[in-house]
Parts: C-alpha cells; structure tokens; sequence
C-alpha cells in the first residue's frame, strides 16, 4: 500500500490527455484523424524537422540525447507532447504534425517550442497543444504557465491564436538571455 506522498512523488505520465474543459473532445479529434500523446524517442528525427520547419531555434538542448536525459532526470518538471495523424496517413503526409514542451520548476510552468508542421496550420492543432500544456501544468500544481514568442512578423497568426486561447502578453516582463 502506497502513501499519500509517495503516489504524489510518482510521475504524472496520462495514457491519453483528458480533454475535459477543452473546445473539442479526444473523440472529436480521432474522428478528424489526430491524437495528442507523449513524446517517445523515435519522434525525434520528425519533431526537430517539425520545429525546423517552423523556425524554431534549436540549441544542443535539443538533441536527441539532451530529451532523453531531460526526461529521465526531470520526470515531474518534462514532458513533450506530439500531434500524430492516427490511420494511414497517405504518401507525403508527415506522421507527426506537431509538438511542444513544457516544463515544471516548482512554482510556474513553460511552454517552449510550441509547432504546427506549416501543412496542417490554422486547424485548432495549435491551441491543442496549448490545451495540453495547461492540463499538465495544472497536474503539476502549476499556478502560473509562461510562454515566450518571437516577435517577428511571421508570429502574427501565432500571437493571435494565444490571445484567443486566454494569453496575455506581460508589459512588464523583459526576457533577457546569455549564452553559457
């Protein structure tokens, strides 16, 4: 018999990501031929074309090798979420479609690299995978989840999508980086 702690220390890993509260149901995306689920190592080579693809900046922390400890060292503080097309999907069309990161550290969540392969854009995959990234947040006992967006023009669309999803951008916040 577990105690309490000791079920909360255990990983939060969902089988399938509830959709309560959300637009649409896992149901209502099988039928369109999707399914969220979590990243597994053989998604690495599809998901960093993915962010490519989308001109995500990738750094070393973005290797195969770097996820795979990440996930290991941090597994209640990271996850990956992938979009998959479920079926056959027909020649030319990507298997995974889209992907995003979250982490945990304790008081706020993140949300990083959040992509939609440019081919299924503008479908409600996007917000999705924001959806996704707020259950978990919330399973983690999250108060606050961050996001950080590029500002060049490209980004419209995506800036416009978090505004609909309940974002707001923070004036007040500066987002400074340095190189280690």
């Amino acid at each position: 018999m577990s105690t309490q702690a000791e079920e909360s220390a255990k990983p939060t890993v969902p089988t399938a990501i509830p959709r309560a509260g959300t637009r649409h149901s896992e149901e209502w995306w099988r039928r369109r031929g999707f399914r969220v689920r979590q990243y597994r190592p053989e998604d690495h080579e599809a998901l960093r074309a993915i962010w490519k693809a989308c001109d995500i900046s990738l750094g070393e922390t973005d290797t195969a090798e770097a996820i795979a400890r990440n996930l290991r060292r941090r597994s209640n503080g990271f996850r990956i979420f992938v979009v998959e097309t479920t079926g056959e999907a027909p020649a030319g069309v990507p298997r995974l479609v889209g992907g995003v990161v979250t982490t945990f550290d304790g008081h706020r969540a993140y949300v990083y690299h959040l992509a939609v392969h440019p081919q299924f854009r503008a479908g409600g995959l996007g917000r999705l995978l924001l959806e996704t990234c707020e259950w978990q947040a919330q399973r983690w006992g999250a108060r606050h989840l961050r996001l950080t967006s590029l500002t060049a023009n490209m980004r419209t669309a995506a800036r416009r999508m978090y505004a609909a999803a309940g974002w707001r951008p923070r004036k007040e916040l500066w987002v400074y980086s340095k190189d280690l």
